[in-house]
């Protein structure tokens, strides 16, 4: 299985990374943390139906699998046909 990533998510990581390295002046963690986020969301083609359907409607009508990454955060994704695109 292939794992893209929506421009969407890409900003959303890349924005968090700038906050944590300009804001928070946390550079190495931003990186780290960007890292892990990327990562974990490649890891999921290795079990992609062990997550399941969103419970929030908007996400739940449009059939997408919700995985919590860590206790602050979760990705959304939707499996298209062998893919997996993550929206974020």
């Amino acid at each position: 299985m292939q794992v893209l990533f929506s421009k969407k998510a890409y900003k959303s990581i890349l924005s968090l990374e700038k906050y944590l390295t300009e804001e928070i002046q946390m550079p190495l963690t931003a990186f780290r943390y960007s890292n892990k986020m990327e990562t974990f969301g490649k890891s999921i083609a290795k079990n992609p139906l062990g997550y399941k359907v969103c419970v929030r409607p908007k996400w739940n009508l449009k059939n997408y699998h919700c995985a919590t990454f860590d206790k602050n955060g979760f990705l959304f994704m939707k499996f298209v046909k062998i893919k997996s695109l993550f929206a974020n």
